[in-house]
């Protein structure tokens, strides 16, 4: 990902960093969100294509946190990563239909959908090519994940 010389000011551009930086430190727990619902998936016996579905959203929020670290390293001048992610109590035993149901809807439904939503009101005012390339990419994928719980 190369981004054009931003014209910004010291705290535009640390503002703009942070904000890279909070999106990928999301995007990058959405990864362990999608491995739990793979996992509540298995539990209730999803069929096959609802589950490559899940996987391959696990694959798309690993992508849109490498992209948003490299645009929080770009402006930022420094490398920008994840760090460790504290796992404890995600994994437990699986939830009931109900409970699975509820995080979806609120997880995936709701979630998802103001993430593609917010996404791409951002790729239609952001002049960088690069940033516009990485917005576009997140909004289809987010939307195409909250249709995904929008099936189950």
């Amino acid at each position: 990902m190369r981004t054009a010389t931003l014209r910004l000011d010291d705290e535009e551009r640390r503002l703009l960093g942070r904000a890279w930086l909070e999106m990928g430190l999301g995007e990058h727990a959405s990864v362990a969100a999608f491995a739990k619902f793979t996992l509540d998936l298995l539990s209730l016996g999803a069929p096959p294509d609802l589950l490559l579905e899940t996987i391959r959203a696990m694959g798309d929020e690993v992508e849109h946190a490498r992209l948003c670290f490299s645009i929080a390293s770009q402006v930022n001048g420094r490398p920008a990563s994840p760090g460790p992610l504290d796992l404890a109590g995600i994994f437990g035993r699986p939830g009931a239909p109900r409970e699975i149901l509820g995080a979806a809807i609120l997880e995936g439904c709701f979630a998802e959908t103001i993430s593609a939503y917010h996404a791409r009101a951002a790729y239609e005012r952001a002049k960088d090519e690069g940033i516009r390339a990485a917005l576009e990419r997140i909004a289809e994928d987010e939307a195409r994940h909250a249709e995904l719980s929008w099936r189950l």
